[in-house]
């Protein structure tokens, strides 16, 4: 009976847990129930973010979802575990708790990794985008261009305008966009672009260090910012005709380019265009070039020549900077800007003609030309900056207005011991001056090239005469402005004869008796033509003057010509009609050709009545 006892009460007693245990497994369901929709609830609150992700994070969000669908499932399980005796129940509740935890965690761990995944798409996309364009071998390169590499060939093929590249810099590459064949720089050895193509972006082959040969179409305009710089083994290059611009950099650092042509349509020529080609030896200009900018051929230490086109009218900073084996300049009468250290560190530089079109020299414009001995400065230079020729240690002639080095001399000419100086001289009114058998008399004595001389005699024998703009005495230019009388009087070997623009006066029987005489031209500034000027030139067929001004023409100008049967005066607009009385009196002229705008006014003068001969006027 006492073990009966024992045995009842342990049998109550279990029943008793049992009971209680009951409970603990219905809360175990109610807390997995809860923590499946607070899952739930989590997963669709994290949707919308998902959407908004980039691409390559959509198979994660695929992932995700999957856990929340078995979580789904799990209550059907709950529902029918009641139906189960009372002591499996604790036992399934426990083995379920530790599964749920299991699945819990990667939830988790899913629900952090796309967030860091996709803030490092979001930083980088434009990086990822080109190293995979940097890795093709074709795309696009302009909005109607393509590109291929084939080999080492690279083709640019298409229409228009190629797009415009960041120069790359190994240290920043961040927000910059790159040529998409970057990672084949070091590969490419030809460039070859198509008919079509119009312009070649900015910094299209910068770097292609091993490009030895380039084609270019007939079709380019623009060779842009940087488009060759860096090419250190091309040697060459031939530019289309319809070449208008180089912008800067364009062939900056070709440090094998040897020789190039600019063609005359090239009007443009940027800063740094050839800023250290250093082998450069020969380079032909465009005719229709106006600047030569900042540091275009700084550090052309091959370059020993260069002609300026005549169209040339500055020079920029530094232009021909460490040109050291340059020899001569011409600055011609066109120029009127120079930069300061234009031709600095010329070392070879010998020989340098300064126009008097310059009127100043800029700071270190010369310093250390070392082999420059003689210089001289024109009466046009009124200032001469800071140490513009410092260091010219061969220099040991200076020709400069004694003014301008009284008041610039002591800093311009630094370092330049072995240098004497010699003060420009100037004529003085009526001097007589005598070059080539032709004779002046200096009418204006000013230093500041409005100078004036008239033409007193000529006994010289040339066939061709052409009368100077202006003349050079001593260190001053003086314009010729009349043709005095009996100039060239009886003078029988001249057959041709041209006259400047600055002549406005040509006196009395200045030409009479040239027997030889044929032609006559130029004049465009003439005003008035003394009486007999051009009488008993037998020989003369043809009689044309430019001049707007021409406002008379002398008595019995063309008498005893046999030969001149028509005049062109087609240019004058201030004829009066005491200007033409009896300049045809007594000569062969039938037509006189004017301005059509005057052809009724000018009938009226050029009558019988008053001109003393009847003829035609026609336009």
């Amino acid at each position: 009976m006492k073990h009966l006892k024992i045995m009842s009460v342990l049998m109550s007693a279990a029943m008793g847990m049992s009971m209680v245990m009951t409970p603990v497994s219905v809360l175990a369901d109610e807390t997995t129930e809860a923590t499946e929709a607070q899952t739930t609830e989590a997963a669709e609150e994290k949707e919308p973010e998902e959407t908004k992700a980039p691409k390559a994070t959509e198979a994660k969000e695929t992932e995700k979802q999957e856990p929340v669908e078995s979580k789904e499932e799990q209550p059907e399980e709950s529902e029918a575990k009641p139906a189960e005796t009372e002591e499996e129940t604790p036992a399934e509740s426990k083995e379920e708790q530790p599964a749920e935890t299991e699945k819990q965690e990667p939830a988790q761990t899913e629900e952090e990794q796309p967030e860091e995944q996709i803030t490092e798409t979001e930083k980088q996309p434009e990086a990822q985008d080109k190293k995979k364009s940097v890795n093709a071998n074709s795309g696009s390169c302009g909005k109607t261009v393509t590109w291929s590499l084939m080999g080492s060939t690279l083709y640019i093929n298409g229409k228009g305008d190629m797009y415009n590249y960041d120069e790359f810099t190994p240290t920043q590459t961040e927000g910059k966009t790159l040529t998409p064949w970057l990672d084949h720089n070091n590969e490419i050895t030809t460039v070859i672009v198509s008919e079509g193509i119009t312009k070649l972006g900015n910094n299209a082959f910068n770097g292609c260090t091993k490009l030895t040969y380039v084609v270019l179409p007939s079709t380019l305009v623009s060779i842009c910012n940087g488009t060759f710089a860096r090419c250190t083994s091309l040697t060459s290059i031939s530019l289309p005709a319809k070449l208008k611009c180089l912008y800067s950099n364009a062939f900056k650092g070709c440090s094998s380019l040897s020789s190039i042509t600019l063609p005359d349509t090239v009007t443009t020529v940027n800063s740094n265009a050839f800023q250290g080609c250093s082998k450069l030896e020969s380079i032909t200009l465009s005719k229709e070039l106006k600047v030569i900018s900042d540091e275009c051929f700084s550090g052309c230490a091959a370059l020993k020549e260069i002609i300026l086109p005549e169209k040339i009218e500055t020079i920029g900073k530094k232009a021909f900077y460490g040109c050291s084996v340059l020899e001569k300049i011409n600055i011609h009468k066109n120029i009127t800007s120079l930069g300061e250290y234009c031709f600095a560190g010329c070392t070879k530089l010998y020989s340098v003609t300064i126009a008097t079109s310059i009127k100043s020299i800029p700071s270190y414009a010369f310093s250390l030309c070392t082999a420059l001995t003689y210089i001289e400065l024109p009466y046009s230079v009124k200032s001469i900056g800071e140490c513009a020729f410092e260091s010219c240690s061969g220099l040991t002639t200076v020709r400069v207005d004694e003014s301008v080095y009284n008041s610039y001399g002591a800093n311009a000419f630094k370092s330049c011991s072995n240098a004497k100086f010699y003060f420009l001289e100037y004529a003085t009114k009526g001097e007589i001056y005598i070059s080539n058998g032709v004779k002046y008399k200096v009418t204006n004595a000013s230093k500041n090239g409005s100078g004036t001389v008239e033409l007193q005699s000529y006994s010289g024998s040339d066939e061709t005469v052409i009368v100077p703009y202006q003349v050079k005495i001593h260190d001053c230019t003086y314009k010729v402005t009349k043709i005095n009388k009996k100039a060239f009087y009886q003078n029988t070997t001249m057959v041709t004869l041209q006259i400047n623009s600055a002549v406005s006066t040509i006196g009395d029987e200045a030409f009479r008796y040239c027997t030889s005489l044929t032609t006559v031209t130029g004049g465009n500034g003439i005003t008035t033509i003394g009486t007999r000027a051009f009488a008993n030139c037998t020989a003369l067929k043809s009689f044309t003057l430019g001049s707007k001004k021409l406002k008379k023409i002398g008595n019995y100008e063309f008498s005893g010509d046999k030969l001149l049967t028509l005049i062109n005066i087609n240019k004058t607009t201030k004829l009066t009609k005491l200007g033409v009385k009896k300049s045809l009196k007594s000569s062969s002229v039938k037509t006189v050709k004017v301005k059509k705008a005057k052809v009724k006014l000018y009938k009226k003068y050029f009558t019988k009545k008053n001109c003393g001969k009847k003829v035609s006027v026609k336009k």
